[in-house]
């Protein structure tokens, strides 16, 4: 049997945790945190990180400045959609992979993370080859 792979979400809303929950529960292995500050302590043991722009604390994408470690982000937040294409994405070190508007669907979040998934060897390598 194949192990799933380990998806870290970063989200403070229960509601938000149980849509996403229901989602991914068949199909990964997830661990739920509430804010950025937990997350750091889990980050090297899992495979993609699911963040809200905006839990408690600090924001979700401050993680991806803040680690060296080389594993791909997906941010979601309620914020327009002209608000999250004005985000920095440069800034983040070509971690983040995409940023969903919630609400967002079931299939939509599958596919994203998906993607994600496989950007990962290419931040690997990255990191084992700079240029």
């Amino acid at each position: 049997m194949l192990k799933k792979k380990r998806v870290l979400v970063i989200e403070d809303d229960l509601v938000s945790r149980g849509l996403i929950e229901a989602a991914l529960l068949d199909h990964y292995s997830i661990t739920f945190c509430e804010n950025v500050d937990q997350a750091e302590l889990q980050l090297s043991n899992h495979d993609i990180v699911l963040t809200d722009h905006k839990p408690s604390g600090r924001p979700g994408l401050d993680l991806m400045k803040t680690t060296s470690c080389p594993i791909p982000v997906i941010g979601m937040s309620g914020m327009s959609r002209a608000d999250i294409e004005s985000l920095e994405k440069p800034s983040f070190g070509g971690k983040l992979t995409t940023f969903l508007q919630k609400p967002f669907e079931p299939k939509t979040l599958l596919e994203e993370i998906s993607k994600g998934l496989k950007s990962k060897r290419k931040l690997l390598l990255k990191v084992l080859l700079p240029e």
